[in-house]
């Protein structure tokens, strides 16, 4: 998923998106 897509989703779609993202091996877990 792209960045641009999880800030358009909003907060809450977002959090599970960090999560899925994180567990990829992103370093998205600070915007969690």
């Amino acid at each position: 998923m792209r960045p641009e897509a999880m800030a358009e989703t909003g907060p809450i779609p977002m959090k599970a998106d960090c999560i899925l993202a994180f567990e990829i091996g992103r370093a998205v877990q600070q915007e969690c």
